[in-house]
């Protein structure tokens, strides 16, 4: 019974060692910027250890083009180049009225989505949703998004939405399960949940970070090991006792 009880203990350390995904919020909020300026234009970040790279796009079907960050008290929005100075009401929030904006996220390193903080605002006349649609990909390179290049494709395929949440503080459920990468693309809903249009403000996201282990993790994790292996070289088999007993 003793040597049981030592094996589970033995497994038990095993358990313990393994790493679990780290949580981390970005928060995007804060800003003061114009409604305009130059599209293209790249905003860094930084929390709990992890590094992203922000700019603003707009699409229409199979096309992008750059379009203006704006970095506002509730969070990020985009003004693209058909909305002009983006001074009309919701116009430099991240919509899909005027075409269909975005947020092009380019982490440090892979990550996975858990939540957004989504701001609604109200675009002209229509109703303030927030319905959301991510797209991930693994970006490496120039730091650009036009149509037909690798990236814009690969961001195409992996398309999901998420109903938004109209109650603040407002944030959605925007899980990626177990899909990690290093580049994810935040826009007002192009997949039509509904029939309302969107606009929101990016304020803070909340991302998993791959799962590295601890010295001290690995130091459990080989006391694990060294216990199994030991009471397993001490325990016999029944044919074993046997043999001893003939």
């Amino acid at each position: 019974m003793l040597r049981w009880i030592s094996l589970i203990a033995a497994l038990g350390v095993l358990s313990i060692a393994q790493p679990s995904a780290a949580s981390v919020t970005i928060d995007f909020a804060g800003g003061n910027s114009p409604s305009s300026g130059a599209a293209g234009n790249i905003a860094t970040y930084t929390g709990g250890g992890v590094a992203v790279l922000a700019s603003g796009w707009s699409s229409g079907g199979s096309s992008i083009q750059s379009a203006f960050l704006g970095q506002y008290s509730d969070g990020l929005g985009v003004t693209n180049q058909a909305e002009g100075n983006g001074n009309a009401p919701g116009q430099d929030a991240i919509d899909n009225t005027s075409g269909n904006d975005g947020v092009l996220l380019v982490f440090d390193q892979p990550v996975s989505l858990l939540f957004a903080t989504l701001i609604p605002v109200q675009h002209g006349n229509n109703q303030s949703d927030n319905d959301v649609t991510i797209a991930f990909a693994n970006f490496a390179g120039t730091f650009a998004l036009i149509s037909g290049s690798p990236l814009w494709s690969n961001l195409g395929s992996t398309a999901y939405s998420m109903p938004g949440n109209g109650n603040a503080p407002f944030s959605t459920l925007i899980s990626s399960g177990a899909n990690y990468a290093n580049a994810w693309y935040v826009s007002a809903d192009i997949l039509g949940l509904d029939h309302s249009s969107d606009g929101f403000r990016l304020s803070k996201i909340t991302v998993n970070t791959p799962a590295v282990p601890e010295p001290s993790s690995w130091a459990m994790g080989l006391l694990g090991f060294w216990a199994v292996g030991s009471r397993l070289r001490r325990t016999k088999s029944p044919a074993g006792r046997l043999a001893q007993l003939a």
